[in-house]
């Protein structure tokens, strides 16, 4: 698999809208686009694969020693959101679907052909808490990583938190709450009992 490799360089980081890469992208790289008005900030380092679309409204954020890659043919769309980890790598398998409103943040490894549906969120990190004198805000986070199989359809409004393990070919229902391991071909339903009942 080939990657455009984009490297800070010692440019002590940079953080633009992404016009250039959608230029240098799209023609470099065989169809690859970055949506001018894609955000990307990056100090750290981001492979991506041929034939993937960045659209309008994406913001990625690559800090200094983290890695985001991202394989061919993968899709973000409108307003979805990677943000990475000091030290850690944020990986998509080729051919993934990321759709509106998506959140992936910190140590994620997502395997091909997978889905993420609008405003799904698949974060693995927590904050401390340990402390009642000081403000959790100041009592730092750690990573609780998250690995998701491939051909894996994660649905709307479902949240999973590390550390997870998804097999691959599962299907996460709408509205699912994950933390921990999912044998792969599995169903997990987010649904509750709804009761109906007669206005008087």
């Amino acid at each position: 698999m080939g990657f455009l490799k984009i490297f800070s360089a010692g440019l002590g980081g940079l953080a633009m809208c992404a016009g250039f890469f959608g230029l240098a992208i799209s023609s470099a790289f065989k169809g690859t686009f970055i949506s001018p008005f894609a955000r990307i900030a990056f100090y750290g380092n981001i492979k991506i694969g041929k034939n993937c679309r960045i659209s309008s409204g994406c913001v990625f954020r690559v800090p200094k020693t983290a890695l985001l890659v991202i394989g061919d043919g993968c899709d973000f769309r409108e307003y979805s959101q990677v943000i990475c980890r000091e030290g850690k790598t944020t990986e998509f398998g080729n051919n993934c679907l990321v759709q509106p409103f998506a959140f992936v943040s910190d140590q994620v490894k997502i395997g091909e052909k997978s889905i993420l549906a609008p405003h799904s969120v698949v974060v693995a990190a927590r904050h401390n808490f340990g402390s009642i004198s000081l403000p959790v805000l100041e009592q730092g986070s750690k990573t609780l990583p998250i690995e998701i199989g491939s051909n894996v359809w994660i649905g709307t409004h479902a949240i999973i938190l590390g550390p997870s393990k998804i097999g691959s070919d599962s299907i996460i229902g709408a509205g699912a709450f994950v933390k921990g391991n999912i044998p792969e071909k599995s169903v997990v339903r987010g649904e509750r009992k709804i009761t109906i009942e007669k206005r008087r």
